[in-house]
């Protein structure tokens, strides 16, 4: 029997309103790839495309094997699963006829689609933060423990079935090979990844508790990372997490299992202990792999070492940050937008043409009746044909005739009969098919995304900010141009012409006005592109670069006479007047209030202030070029500066020394700021790269390519939800796809 293949699919579900007989499906469209096909994410059994119809996304998992009781397991699985209802699973519908397929019919699965990260991709982000991947260790131990109280298996636990959502909560996907009471006897068609099942598993192993050997897997790789991030490096692979089959058929010879019985963990290696026999072998006979003693993870961090006041159990609770960007648009680029066309909506007629109908009948009609009879004819014909015989026969005296008989036939009516015919008569009309023709009978609404073009800067951009609640984005250039744009779609609000030559930095002022410096001043505008005001100097001095405080009620200038100026936004007028560096002021950021404010320089210094009492605490050197970008952590208690050189640099604010040096792995570090429970440092670089470090090992936890040649600016809302980022003449927005809770 045919069956489809990934390709047969992917042409089919070019036109969704011809392919599927659901509704929803019907009106929507596919997610596309490059090249304008379906994208299909594609296991072994089936593939899945994203469908989005109606401002709703569907997944449609297309089979890509036949099971005969394919129908019957999915019937059931969706019985028990709504019977339940398990925060972890996710509503289905199996549709037996669903697609259709080269003029054949066949089924497929539809349900929500689930935003998520892969398990294998949060794990590598989470890596340094043990805080993060503790509570994903409690979360997944509180997964299996409801599972199995509700009695659901679900067959194939592994990185790719398993989808961190953006709250942190666990989403479990493909029910191919799930378990439940109503399928107790049976087998299943699959064993399961084989870098996380018992390589004793068969097609016969399928019970309730046919997830054991996985979950402790997944739950060991997990705590295991937590406790040392340097195995992920090691073993993970791309398609595992830690373990691979090779691991379970011969424990001794496993590294792997030789590396984690060396962490000083009871936890960790009693649940190892407990892997290593259920393949078979004695847990004592498992040569246990020695290196360095690593750091305890989760326990003195970096910053409990270093930064006094950060002491364990005594500090607040912060938010839990993972740097996992995703770009949302660019400008200038394209923007998707969904529209509605009218599309005419045609039926198949039949052309009818009338013919006459006949009956057949029969008459009689009456014909007469012969019967043959023979006679005996006598005639006197000539006894010589010729002359020379009549002559002859009268010289002899002969008779010149001669009678002759002969018989004939002939026929003599002797009577009638009564004779049937058959005949045709029409006795009425009929309509016959002739033939079909198509007749447009309306019109139907059918949604399309089409990529719009959206214009933006002309030259390079040098600056970029965000309003506080992040719903704004504001960028200047080097013309003296000032666009706002709506976060959330991209749209220009506004497009300003600040200053008569190139903008020298932007920044946010509460969540209701953006703040720019170019010239001799520092401008002041509503989110609606209306003027507040302009602030200027008593010196008449370019500004170089301008800071807002968190609450919006400060504003400071770097100017290039050496100094700072700090306004007071409400009133409209200055409240400190700052001078210590010894060259132009390039850059200053506010601490949690308006009270502390730190400055970089031309002069390769950074400098801390108390605003309110107009002095320089601290005079921090390290850097060997001018200092672009400076941050203050959210608790107040670092500093970090970029510089010229390629360095980042963390400062303890408390002592006014360096804490650390980091090697920004870019010739210019353009952008830099804080992660909301400072304990990572994003930095900005003129590669074009963003990179999240780990302030307690200044490591880089991530990095993401920003596709511009060179970035000028970076900006990242409080909360670590959304980033800006500008180089040449685009500036793109960028999406946390976790945000963590306290």
């Amino acid at each position: 029997m045919f069956w489809p293949t990934m390709s047969d699919y992917q042409e089919a579900i070019q036109a969704p309103h011809l392919c599927f007989t659901d509704a929803d499906l019907r009106r929507g469209s596919p997610s596309l790839n490059r090249l304008g096909l379906p994208r299909p994410i594609t296991g072994g059994f089936a593939s899945v495309y994203e469908i989005t119809s109606g401002g709703r996304r569907w997944a449609v998992r297309c089979f890509l094997r036949d099971f005969k009781d394919q129908a019957e397991r999915y019937q059931r699985i969706g019985g028990h699963l709504g019977a339940v209802a398990l925060p972890y699973t996710i509503h289905f519908d199996f549709q037996p006829q669903g697609i259709l397929v080269k003029g054949q019919r066949f089924p497929i699965l539809k349900m929500g689609w689930v935003e998520g990260t892969p398990l294998n991709d949060f794990i590598e982000r989470s890596r340094y933060s043990p805080g993060v991947l503790g509570s994903l260790a409690q979360r997944w131990q509180r997964m299996l423990v409801d599972l199995k109280a509700k009695e659901v298996a679900h067959g194939d636990l592994q990185h790719g079935n398993v989808l961190v959502a953006p709250d942190g909560s666990l989403k479990l996907i493909d029910y191919d090979g799930m378990w439940v009471p109503a399928l107790a006897g049976r087998g299943s068609h699959e064993t399961g990844h084989p870098a996380y099942q018992d390589p004793k598993r068969t097609e016969r192993d399928f019970h309730r508790d046919v997830d054991e050997f996985a979950g402790q897997v997944i739950l060991v790789a997990i705590l295991a990372t937590s406790k040392r991030p340097e195995l992920w490096d090691e073993f993970n692979n791309g398609d595992n997490l830690l373990f691979r089959k090779d691991d379970y058929l011969d424990p001794r010879s496993s590294r792997v299992f030789g590396s984690l019985l060396s962490l000083s963990d009871n936890d960790i290696t009693s649940r190892v202990r407990g892997l290593i026999r259920v393949c078979g072998c004695d847990p004592d006979r498992i040569q246990i792999v020695t290196g360095p003693s690593p750091t305890p993870i989760g326990g003195d961090s970096w910053l409990f070492d270093h930064v006094r006041g950060m002491t364990p159990g005594r500090n607040p609770a912060i938010v839990t940050f993972v740097f996992s960007f995703a770009p949302v648009w660019q400008r200038p680029g394209h923007s998707q937008l969904q529209r509605v066309r009218k599309d005419p909506v045609f039926v198949t007629r039949t052309r009818y043409r009338t013919e006459p109908v006949y009956e057949v009948r029969t008459r009689y009609k009456t014909e007469p009746v012969f019967e043959q009879r023979t006679r005996t004819i006598t005639q006197t014909v000539p006894a010589a044909k010729g002359a020379v015989g009549r002559a002859l026969r009268s010289l002899f005296g002969l008779s010149q005739t001669v009678e002759v008989q002969r018989q004939e036939q002939y026929q003599v009516q002797v009577g009638t009969r009564q004779v049937a015919e058959q005949y045709q008569e029409q006795t009425g009309t009929r309509d016959v098919p002739d033939g079909t023709y198509k007749e447009q009978t309306g019109f139907r609404d059918v949604i399309e995304t089409v990529n719009e073009p959206q214009q933006g800067h002309n030259t390079t951009v040098r600056a970029v900010g965000m309003t506080r609640d992040a719903e704004y984005i504001a960028s200047g250039d080097d013309l003296g141009l000032v666009i706002l744009w709506r976060a959330k779609d991209g749209s220009r609000v506004k497009t300003l012409q600040a200053f008569r030559g190139p903008v020298t930095g932007v920044t946010g002022v509460g969540a209701g006005q953006v703040a720019a410096s170019g010239g001799k001043s520092v401008r002041l505008w509503s989110v609606a592109g209306l003027d507040v005001h302009t602030f200027t100097n008593r010196r008449n001095s370019n500004v170089n670069g301008v800071a807002a405080s968190p609450d919006g009620r400060f504003i400071a200038g770097a100017l290039g006479v050496l100094e700072l100026y700090v306004w007071d936004v409400a009133a409209k007028r200055q409240v400190a007047r700052l001078k210590a560096h010894k060259r132009k002021v390039l850059c200053a950021a506010f601490g949690s209030t308006h009270a502390l404010l730190v400055s970089g320089s031309e002069d390769m210094s950074v400098k801390v202030w108390d605003v309110r009492n107009e002095r320089c605490r601290h005079t921090l050197y390290g850097h060997t070029a001018p200092v672009k970008c400076v941050a203050v952590a959210p608790n107040d208690r670092l500093a970090a500066s970029g510089g010229m050189d390629g360095y980042l640099f963390l400062w303890d604010l408390a002592t006014g020394s360096q804490a650390m040096r980091i090697a920004a792995k870019s010739e210019s570090v353009t952008g830099v700021a804080f992660s909301p429970d400072s304990r990572a440092v994003i930095t900005a670089g003129s590669d074009g790269r963003v990179r999240c470090w780990d302030a307690r090992s200044g490591k880089v936890i991530s990095e993401h390519n920003a596709q511009q040649r060179g970035l000028t600016s970076m900006a990242l809302d409080q909360k670590g939800r959304r980033m800006a980022t500008c180089g040449g003449n685009s500036v793109a927005l960028w999406e946390n796809q976790y945000a963590g809770k306290p």
